[in-house]
């Protein structure tokens, strides 16, 4: 089988799934935003070659990067038709979506995919506390489930509420847990030094990360 995995923010996740869909077997596409070439200081082609002299995905895994216009810009139409038409080109039998929290565009492309079955994985499947983008995020998440085949979420307690809240039948939402994000960590040469006082925080500083009490 070939799988074409997408994100646009979720990168990490996105290489680990690479690594494990190539280790059982199958072939893998990753199509990702340019995005995750800059937080690195990196050119496409630079990034797309030390991916494969990092070892961070195998040799067999294709690479296409897309440089998105701002998420509210129309333009990003012609991005996402041309992700489509590239996964023709690929003959990819199943599309994954990584989906990040008020990306329209993804959403976009899910319905845009007519005769490859799409599975979308729903990072954030309600809205944070606090989340300014809350109304967005549900209605964005509405239009992502319309164009696929099975929703993913990853904590077995989101199942019921998100069944209740977008009104998912059984059969078409799994819980499937993250794993541990390792394939990233080959970016890393060398030992690192632990500096004094710092704090590792995961995941954007944001209301609901309980800041107030850190």
């Amino acid at each position: 089988m070939h799988v074409g995995l997408v994100t646009l923010t979720d990168t990490d996740t996105a290489l680990d799934l690479a690594n494990a869909l190539s280790e059982a077997g199958e072939l893998v596409s990753l199509y990702l935003s340019e995005k995750a070439c800059l937080e690195l200081n990196e050119t496409p082609a630079g990034y797309r070659s030390n991916l494969y002299d990092k070892g961070v995905i195998p040799l067999s895994c294709q690479v296409n990067i897309y440089r998105f216009p701002r998420m509210r810009d129309p333009r990003s139409i012609k991005v996402v038709i041309e992700i489509c038409q590239q996964m023709y080109r690929d003959q990819v039998d199943l599309v994954h979506i990584l989906a990040g929290p008020a990306e329209p565009w993804l959403a976009v492309l899910a319905c845009l995919i007519r005769s490859i079955p799409v599975v979308t994985t729903l990072i954030v499947p309600v809205a944070n506390v606090g989340d300014p983008l809350s109304i967005w995020v549900e209605l964005i998440n509405r239009l992502l489930i319309s164009g696929s085949n099975l929703v993913i979420v990853n904590g077995q307690n989101q199942i019921i509420p998100v069944q209740s809240q977008y009104k998912i039948p059984d059969h078409r939402i799994v819980h499937i847990p993250l794993g541990a994000r390792t394939s990233s960590a080959k970016w890393i040469s060398g030992e690192v030094q632990e500096q004094p006082q710092t704090i590792l925080f995961f995941g954007r500083l944001a209301f609901h990360k309980g800041l107030e009490f850190l």
